[in-house]
């Protein structure tokens, strides 16, 4: 399992990207609060609540949008 911190500009901690040993990457805010999950299995992004929101890999972008708010 590895961890990969997403940090702003100004190297201030927006979230993180957690890899299990499986390849799945869970998305967390900077509270540790799950926001998103990647699954590359089946090339499908899924929200807090386990929606469907798209293919590819936007976990990074997830968690920038969030923090804007």
């Amino acid at each position: 399992m590895s961890i990969e911190y997403i940090t702003d500009s100004r190297q201030h901690i927006m979230g993180s990207i957690e890899t299990t040993g499986r390849g799945t990457q869970i998305a967390y805010n900077k509270d540790r609060k799950r926001v998103g999950l990647y699954d590359p299995k089946v090339n499908r992004t899924y929200d807090a609540r386990g929606r469907f929101i798209g293919t590819g890999d936007p976990l990074t972008r997830l968690i920038g949008s969030l923090t804007r708010k």
